[in-house]
């Protein structure tokens, strides 16, 4: 019996609950281009779209391909709990990459210091739940559409998603924490006036308003930082292609405060110099003036000697 294409497709996809190599499917399919595959996926799409799935093939960078929940849908089925296989120290470290991401991994050691971080980042990163990716001489960490399909969060709105989750997770340990409470107790409480509610209503929008600038600040200054490097890079650029911007390299201009203080004692200590053979040399031609206006005679001055 002739396999079919389409159908290896949409098991690979599947089961491997990650994103699959545009190669990988080439070879499972035994296709002769990967142009063939590309058709092979967009009929699977077709017939995801005709049977209204809440299921969809995305296409990711690097030619790779992942089936997951369609993103408007997973509010649907956020009650089914996915089972994870990562240790307590690994979801603490990439939660906290999802949520700072993208982040240098130094930035990342300082923030668990004593733990095997460089250990657990290798670790992620071979699972497939954050891409590594070096940048001149940094190392940048961010998450993966697998991380996103595995966690159930919005993988064009990671961040966003994650605290979506956050603010339900809270609000459900709230209510688990009242049912919990003895009834008794929760007679004797008083009951919470409007005004009581105003003010919990108010420290909780302030506390969200001071989320939502942080991660404006933080947005802000990943965007300095990409136009920092992008004028480094068109400086640099100029520098190599410009003759006369080699020439002022060659001749060492100060430009760093360091060198331009240096430069300026420099200077100074120069022109102290300059100014102090001149007034030495004005002061030997003062006395060799005086000497010539007020001669005198050899007599006098053999009377002064005896």
């Amino acid at each position: 019996m002739k396999k079919d294409p389409v159908q290896l497709v949409e098991a690979a996809l599947f089961i491997s609950g990650r994103p699959v190599a545009l190669e990988k499917l080439k070879n499972l399919t035994e296709a002769d281009k990967p142009e063939t595959v590309l058709q092979y996926v967009e009929t699977l799409r077709e017939k995801l779209e005709q049977r209204k799935s809440y299921l969809e093939v995305a296409l990711l960078p690097d030619d790779e391909f992942l089936m997951r929940v369609k993103p408007d849908k997973k509010d649907e089925i956020a009650g089914v709990k996915v089972k994870k296989s990562l240790s307590e120290n690994l979801l603490k470290v990439l939660s906290y990459i999802a949520i700072k991401q993208p982040m240098k991994l130094t930035e990342l050691k300082k923030a668990f210091r004593g733990q095997k971080t460089v250990e657990a980042v290798n670790s992620l990163e071979k699972q497939g739940f954050i891409k590594v990716q070096a940048i001149k001489r940094s190392k940048y960490l961010t998450t993966t559409a697998h991380f996103a399909n595995v966690y159930n969060i919005d993988p064009d709105d990671v961040k966003g998603s994650l605290m979506k989750t956050l603010k339900a997770r809270m609000a459900e340990r709230l209510t688990a924490s009242l049912k919990e409470e003895p009834e008794d107790q929760r007679k004797k409480k008083k009951k919470m006036t409007v005004e009581e509610k105003q003010q919990i209503e108010a420290r909780y929008k302030a506390l969200m308003e001071r989320l939502e600038r942080e991660r404006e600040e933080e947005r802000l200054r990943q965007e300095e930082l990409a136009r920092q490097k992008a004028e480094e890079e068109a400086l640099k650029t100029r520098v190599e292609e410009d003759p006369l911007a080699g020439m002022i390299k060659a001749t060492s201009i100060p430009t760093t405060p360091e060198e331009i203080k240096k430069h300026e004692e420099e200077l100074f200590n120069e022109q102290y110099r300059e100014e102090l053979k001149a007034r030495l040399k004005a002061g030997v031609k003062e006395e060799s003036e005086e000497e010539k206006e007020s001669p005198e005679a050899p007599d006098e001055k053999k009377a002064e000697k005896s």
